[in-house]
């Protein structure tokens, strides 16, 4: 294809997105267990160097019913791919990124430290050990988590600098829990839920906690990005809209341009960039162009269009896009995709 000296042509194809986020290996609530302890992440995949912001949830059974936030928090981290944030030590749990979800957190009376349990179990990959002390003001803040799992805090570590990629998991040390190093605070003033024997309690589950982890992958982080929505004045009018998604990417994260035998236009290695568009009330469509063009440097950008939005039924419904790049990479077809970007019709419009 040709195009002018600013427009590289590429090939069409229509891509399906299956945007996903980290969550916590937890299935049904346990029915061998008393406490299921969840950990989540916030994304799927992190850069070396960013911030993984880590919530911690728990579900009992109805026996138990009420909670309180405070407890011992003991988890298991693999030490070559990610790090605290800050120094440990009492009073200092806050500078750990720690944000309460729940009532009841005493922040004078928490810390933060490494483990007293005598090894790790149920955490693949892990060799080092934090745990988060978290004080409450008692059962006058207790909660219902019978019902449904209840989020309780969340907290941050880092991914290091040079964290190799990969797949790594962060999770609930078994031994901990074993051990007495980790508990949760019922909502009965009890003094806590300590050991990983249920029926020691009285309770007929066998295990006391079952202690969950989450998986997450380090990876180089986004490559695509949204760089703006826009309306055709000429096409829009008070009942329908034309709509531009203007996303972008640096060639060199995608191994440069390679071009067709004899051409210096026409794309080789790029088959297809646009933008799945999840719209309220009308599903997803995917929206592709056969146009890239220079915006700086090598930074490209590439404009997909949305044409003939009926106003009346949808100019505020949210629409969510997500941009992407398909390309050769050694020989494998490689999509990656940005992060998603909610706007409306009339906010594009009137924005």
């Amino acid at each position: 294809m040709k195009t002018s000296k600013r427009i590289l042509g590429i090939a069409l194809a229509v891509i399906m997105i299956f945007n996903v986020f980290a969550v916590g290996a937890f299935a049904a609530f346990p029915d061998d267990a008393v406490v299921d302890l969840i950990i989540k992440a916030d994304k799927e995949t992190y850069a070396p160097g960013e911030t993984i912001t880590l919530t911690i949830a728990t579900q009992v059974i109805p026996e138990v019913g009420m909670m309180q936030i405070g407890g011992q928090y003991d988890l298991a981290y693999p030490s070559s791919a990610v790090e605290p944030v800050a120094e440990f030590g009492y009073q200092k749990l806050d500078s750990h990124g720690f944000t309460p979800l729940v009532a009841g957190y005493v922040s004078g009376n928490s810390g933060i430290s490494t483990s007293e349990a005598r090894g790790i179990e149920g955490v693949d990959g892990a060799d080092a050990t934090i745990r988060l002390n978290v004080a409450d003001t008692g059962s006058a803040d207790a909660f219902d988590a019978a019902t449904a799992a209840v989020d309780l805090f969340t907290f941050t570590m880092k991914i290091k600098d040079d964290a190799a990629f990969g797949t790594y998991t962060i999770g609930f040390n078994k031994i901990g829990y074993d051990e007495c190093s980790g508990y949760s605070n019922d909502g009965l003033d009890l003094g806590g839920l300590y050991g990983n024997i249920g029926t020691e309690y009285g309770y007929s589950q066998e295990y006391m906690y079952d202690c969950g982890t989450v998986t997450f992958t380090v990876g180089a982080g986004k490559i695509v990005f949204h760089e703006k929505a826009q309306h055709n004045t000429k096409l829009t009018t008070a009942d329908v809209a034309t709509l531009g998604f203007v996303g972008n990417f640096d060639k060199n994260d995608i191994g440069g341009f390679t071009f067709v035998e004899d051409s210096t236009t026409t794309l080789a290695n790029v088959t297809a960039v646009g933008v799945t568009l999840d719209i309220a009330g009308v599903g997803t469509q995917t929206k592709t162009t056969d146009a890239v063009y220079l915006k700086d440097g090598t930074v490209y950008n590439f404009r997909a269009v949305l044409k003939d939005l009926d106003l009346t039924q949808y100019g505020d419904v949210n629409i969510t896009a997500t941009y992407f790049v398909t390309f050769d990479k050694a020989g494998v077809s490689t999509t990656e995709y940005s992060e998603p970007v909610v706007f409306t019709a009339n906010g594009i419009i009137n924005g």
